[in-house]
């Protein structure tokens, strides 16, 4: 990957042949690709030729949908902390990690699709939330056996130790200028423009949206039935949206402990020709 101030950035590609009228309004054409790993050449006349691009990653565009998300499936598992390092995290809240996808192209290239799907063809976020729940089923267990070993001494383990999770998630939608939080019409709150609520905090270095509906979900199965149906209410019609699903979990380590969170988050993110905005930023 490479390295952007305190966080890595990995650069992939999921790539399909151009249509014909793309051919002809000088799009760009793909080719001599090495997969999974390697380069991609691009040609644009807009760019007056060849160009070679390095990839991490490159996906031809008859992948699989899983076959992409194991391959980046390692960015979730590692933000999901185990027992231990939960321990840790509770003393220092600088080493929690968050991750997150951002699928960037344009109109019908395939962005919404591969991070969503559809239910006959499930995207990353289905598999992501499957994941989540399957990784920290199976880290309870692990904490739960190691309370049961005579060496669990050796690990530091205190005798009131626990592995108690909890998952939400919100979705957001932006429109032109607009910020629209795609939950609160299941909660039956009105629907508002929440671009002026956006907070950085800078003692954390994040940003959070106040009036952001979360919805906590108990299941992958809950937590895809939730999200597919808010899917199909997007209200932009023929307008470009983008569409921002950050996935956070809260894990406590012993009933007095301030609990962890971590963040995981998937970023349709539409391209337009003129100038970024601000709430796109």
């Amino acid at each position: 990957g490479r390295m952007f101030k305190s966080f890595d950035v990995i650069v992939a590609a999921r790539t399909r042949p151009p249509t014909e009228q793309e051919c002809l309004t000088s799009n760009l054409i793909i080719e001599n690709y090495n997969w999974p790993l390697g380069t991609v050449n691009i040609f644009s006349p807009k760019m007056n030729g060849w160009r070679s691009e390095e990839l991490d990653f490159h996906w031809p565009y008859d992948t699989e949908q899983i076959t992409v998300f194991q391959d980046l499936q390692f960015l979730l598992n590692d933000v999901i902390p185990d027992p231990y390092e939960v321990q840790s995290f509770s003393l220092n809240k600088s080493l929690i990690r968050h991750a997150g996808i951002v699928s960037r192209g344009g109109t019908s290239s395939g962005k919404t699709f591969t991070l969503f799907g559809s239910e006959a063809n499930p995207g990353l976020a289905t598999f992501a939330f499957e994941e989540i729940f399957k990784v920290l089923e199976e880290r309870k267990l692990l904490l739960r056996s190691e309370l049961n070993s005579p060496y669990r001494h050796f690990h530091d383990l205190p005798s009131d130790a626990i592995y108690e999770y909890s998952v939400e998630f919100s979705l957001l939608e932006v429109i032109d200028d607009k910020v629209y939080s795609r939950l609160s019409e299941r909660k039956n709150t009105p629907r508002v423009d929440l671009s002026r609520n956006i907070v950085f905090d800078p003692s954390s270095n994040s940003v959070h949206i106040e009036g952001l509906t979360y919805e906590k979900i108990a299941s992958a199965p809950d937590a895809i039935h939730i999200l597919r149906d808010s899917l199909n209410q997007l209200q932009s019609g023929n307008q470009p949206s983008s569409i921002i699903l950050e996935i956070i979990f809260s894990i406590r380590f012993n009933p007095t402990s301030h609990a962890v969170k971590s963040k995981f988050i998937l970023a349709d993110i539409v391209s337009v020709d003129k100038k970024v905005k601000d709430s796109e930023k």
